[in-house]
């Protein structure tokens, strides 16, 4: 499958981004797909996760994950009414952006005992999934 996943991150955060584009693809795959795929991924700090939140859910602190889906259900359904999905003129999924708090991961890997690149993946995968529902009928 023709997936493109865009990862940014701030230098300070050691992730591995081969390795996480292996976890996306892998989790895309199982999803059932079948149209190439555009997804985004950004890794930011505590602060600009804090202003994040705050400008789009109105919460003055920081979370681990927010999803920004890039498709509308009511476009989806008025366009393509016998459609599971949403697609562009050029046929490419663009699913949305996910942007994870590394810091938080951080913490919630030592709370937990794992990992930090395990916590990451389930945040990668809990925003997958939160995109994903919000585009299937």
């Amino acid at each position: 499958m023709n997936y493109s996943i865009l990862i940014k991150s701030d230098s300070r955060f050691p992730i591995k981004r081969k390795k996480i584009k292996e976890q996306v693809e892998k989790f895309l795959n199982r999803s059932g797909l079948t149209s190439p795929v555009e997804i985004s991924l950004a890794f930011v700090g505590n602060k600009k996760m804090k202003q994040l939140n705050r400008q789009y859910r109105n919460l003055d602190q920081s979370t681990t994950v927010l999803t920004f889906s890039q498709l509308e259900v009511s476009s989806r359904e008025r366009l393509y009414p016998d459609s599971r999905f949403h697609f562009s003129p050029d046929e490419v999924l663009r699913l949305g952006d996910l942007v994870i708090c590394y810091p938080q991961a951080q913490i919630l890997a030592n709370t937990e005992g794992i990992l930090v690149d395990e916590e990451v993946n389930f945040l990668i995968k809990h925003g997958l999934r939160n995109l994903l529902k919000g585009i299937s009928g």
